[in-house]
């Protein structure tokens, strides 16, 4: 009887530990709140935070800038994006948006977060044209995409 109860013992520390590391391991990503695709990681996780706090996540430029420009109920105070060189986030509003370049994105041809002092260095090596956030506008294509 004390093998039985041993063994079960063994069993249940190794099923713990096996729960414990999976949810170690396992990365804070979700899904888009537009599309609904899943989000590749951190490094690509758009962030909006709205007027009466609450987030919503996003998987590209292209889909946190039809949220924030066609908000539900709620207006949006800040949006959190990755700038392309150091890969920390930034406040938007603050960085430049490279739209046309070579660099690849989930959504296809999305806008690049640059700070404004790399945004020369960027357009060379990867092509494009700049604009801050507010002066983005979707077209057709991308409202209609959800």
């Amino acid at each position: 009887m004390t093998r039985a109860v041993t063994r079960r013992k063994a069993l249940f520390l190794a099923l713990v530990a096996i729960a414990a590391s999976a949810s170690a391991c396992k990365k804070r990503v979700g899904l888009c709140a537009r599309c609904h695709m899943k989000i590749a990681d951190e490094a690509h996780e758009i962030e909006i935070e709205w007027a009466d706090g609450n987030k919503s996540q996003y998987d590209s430029v292209v889909c946190a800038v039809y949220g924030w420009q066609n908000p539900s109920l709620v207006s949006p105070k800040r949006m959190t994006v990755h700038e392309y060189y150091t890969g920390e986030p930034r406040d938007a509003a603050g960085l430049v948006f490279v739209q046309g370049s070579d660099v690849p994105s989930t959504m296809g041809d999305d806008y690049v977060p640059v700070d404004p002092a790399n945004v020369k260095k960027f357009e060379a090596d990867h092509g494009g044209h700049d604009m801050r956030l507010g002066e983005i506008k979707l077209g057709a294509r991308q409202k209609d995409s959800t």
